[in-house]
């Protein structure tokens, strides 16, 4: 399934987006919240994020900084800035970083799920549209992306958004099927995992 992070120094704004929309409607678990940007990046960092709502004015750090930081290390994410005024500078700062759109608060359940429609459909494998595509990966082509990628301090989490797989489902799919689990193995020795492909 796909996860959303909802980042948010407003704790009831939070609640009211979690409770808006079915989730797994659209093919996502329930969301990651964060109260601040500091949390929201140790969310990163541990989880495969495919979708980013961010509130722009919090208190300890904007949600720029943070959007910025997002866009440099996890790429493939979708990112949407949420604001309570609708000012041009925002939307210029929307189009600098990669962001979508900015939405205005309170966002409505409509406009949420619209956006989770539209992020289900660039992820189609994680959003359970096509159930069969991501197991056609093979560890060869796994393989060969860590050793192309191998200065770029990879994650289990990062080489599995690359395949639009989970990084569950790909730490699963090694330790039963190589024999070696993916969150033990140091990324510059690969070969040892060259034995099947998923079927």
């Amino acid at each position: 399934m796909l996860n959303v992070l909802l980042v948010d120094d407003e704790t009831f704004a939070l609640e009211g987006m979690r409770k808006c929309v079915s989730w797994s409607e659209f093919g996502f678990a329930e969301p990651l919240c964060a109260c601040s940007a500091a949390e929201a990046r140790r969310m990163m960092e541990e989880r495969s994020v495919q979708l980013v709502i961010c509130d722009i004015e919090m208190a300890e750090e904007n949600g720029l900084r943070f959007l910025e930081w997002v866009r440099e290390r996890y790429p493939k994410a979708i990112c949407y800035f949420l604001t309570c005024h609708a000012e041009f500078s925002y939307a210029r700062d929307a189009v600098r970083i990669g962001v979508r759109e900015y939405l205005l608060k309170p966002i409505s359940s409509e406009c949420l799920a619209s956006i989770l429609r539209k992020t289900a459909e660039l992820f189609p494998v994680l959003a359970g549209k096509h159930p069969s595509g991501g197991a056609n990966v093979s560890i060869e082509q796994v393989e060969r992306y860590i050793t192309e990628n191998i200065s770029n301090n990879l994650t289990c989490a990062s080489v599995a958004e690359h395949f639009y797989l989970s990084a569950d489902y790909l730490s699963r799919v090694y330790k039963t099927r190589a024999e070696a689990c993916f969150r033990s193995i140091s990324c510059s020795s690969v070969s040892p995992w060259r034995k099947s492909y998923w079927n």
